[in-house]
């Protein structure tokens, strides 16, 4: 095999995985928010999660809003 060859191999198997990780509905578990900027990164991080197996945690008195949680729909903890 070529240089070419592995390097483009390479690639596309970095870019399937990246994508995966990246692409995933929600997250298993608790969800646990710290902060005010934890909640409001979770829809940027996980735009298609409508639906959690645990239980949500908030662990600040700072968080004004739940915005960042809009799409969730079920929460199963």
């Amino acid at each position: 095999m070529t240089n070419y060859k592995k390097v483009l191999c390479s690639f596309i198997s970095v870019f399937f995985c990246v994508f995966s990780v990246v692409s995933q509905a929600c997250p298993r578990g608790d969800l646990r928010f710290r902060s005010q900027s934890d909640i409001d990164n979770f829809i940027i991080s996980f735009p298609d999660c409508q639906e959690t197996d645990g239980s949500i945690i908030i662990e600040s008195e700072e968080v004004l809003n739940l915005d960042g949680l809009i799409n969730l729909r079920t929460i199963g903890g």
